[in-house]
């Protein structure tokens, strides 16, 4: 009787330690690698620069988009960020913003409450070789977004931030991206390059169709009923274009007296098209769309990407979809 209580004993001991094993096995399974963890974080504010280095750097770093998809740039503040989110930032390596006027409130509040970080932080306007100022549309000044001549030359010109709307643009701040990650990370630095190389054949092979669409326009104006970020497409591609208001405007009702304007000029300039940019409302540019007897069409800059086009889209297929777009609204012929 004995000897049976100490093999029932014996076997429940063994029982135990064979849960407490499993149990151990199943925690080392779950929980995440040293190497996940130890890789280096960086933060990108809107969705180019995060695309942009995505390509490049693959797998080998963390990338966090600050501003989550559907938002846009200028009404996020560091009172949209979590405290356990903003903890997880104050450790990046890098945190990449636009530069100007776009995200500089965004910055400077974000670098108060990471006071003590060691991220680096980098703009994309450092990585352009020729920055341009904000053209002022006549819209504009019919809204009274601007003064008279006088208020004008005193008032000191913005530079433009949306540099990357223009492949060509694009392939200059990849470049520029994959130096500072090959700073950062030297050891992959054979990767980035060739990653990077292959990424910019293919902004070169856009910056081709956009070159092809603007040599074969049969017109060369863009109207839009909209706000415009698309300053340097224009200029690379040799593009005029006319809108209700400029950038990064915050305004996004344009007035009667500008529609009339907008209308008037797409009529006398024979327009297959009006224009109007993701985010905003569309009916303007349908509204005028019908009266002249064309299509209401979204030029998408890759500022504000969906959460399904986050999902989904790159800024390659974004900037395709554009080349079919100023095909149709300079009237191309194929």
């Amino acid at each position: 009787m004995k000897n049976t209580v100490k093999i029932l004993s014996l076997l429940l001991c063994l029982c135990a330690f064979a849960a407490l094993l499993s149990a151990c096995s199943i925690s080392i399974q779950t929980r995440p690698s040293a190497s996940e963890d130890e890789k280096p974080l960086i933060v990108c504010t809107i969705f180019p620069q995060y695309d942009f280095i995505k390509n490049i750097v693959a797998d080998t770093m963390t990338l966090e988009l600050l501003v989550p998809a559907g938002s846009d740039t200028h009404n996020f503040g560091v009172k949209d960020v979590t405290p356990s989110r903003l903890e997880r930032i104050h450790a990046a390596t890098l945190i990449v913003s636009v530069g100007g006027e776009t995200d500089k409130k965004l910055m400077d509040e974000l670098k108060t409450a990471l006071s003590g970080s060691a991220a680096k932080y980098l703009t994309l306007l450092d990585l352009v070789s020729e920055k341009l100022t904000e053209e002022e549309t006549m819209g504009m000044h019919l809204e009274g977004e601007a003064g008279g001549e006088e208020d004008c030359e005193e008032e000191e010109e913005e530079i433009d931030e949306h540099v990357w709307t223009s492949p060509k643009r694009a392939i200059e701040i990849v470049s520029g991206l994959t130096e500072e990650l090959c700073r950062l990370n030297a050891e992959e630095e054979k990767t980035y390059r060739a990653n990077a190389g292959a990424y910019i054949e293919k902004l070169k092979a856009l910056d081709r169709k956009l070159e092809e669409v603007s040599a074969k326009k049969t017109v060369d104006t863009l109207i839009f009923a909209d706000r415009f970020p698309f300053r340097y497409l224009c200029y690379d591609y040799k593009i005029s274009a006319d809108a209700a208001f400029q950038g990064c405007s915050t305004s996004i009702e344009p007035s009667i007296t500008t529609l009339e304007y907008l209308y008037g000029k797409a009529i006398e300039l024979r327009l297959p098209a009006i224009l109007y940019m993701e985010g905003s409302n569309p009916q303007y540019a349908m509204q005028l769309a019908e009266r002249i007897g064309g299509k209401a069409l979204l030029l998408h800059s890759c500022h504000i990407v969906s959460a399904e086009e986050f999902k989904t889209d790159d800024y390659l297929s974004l900037m395709e979809r554009n080349v079919e777009v100023l095909k149709t609204a300079l009237g191309v012929k194929e």
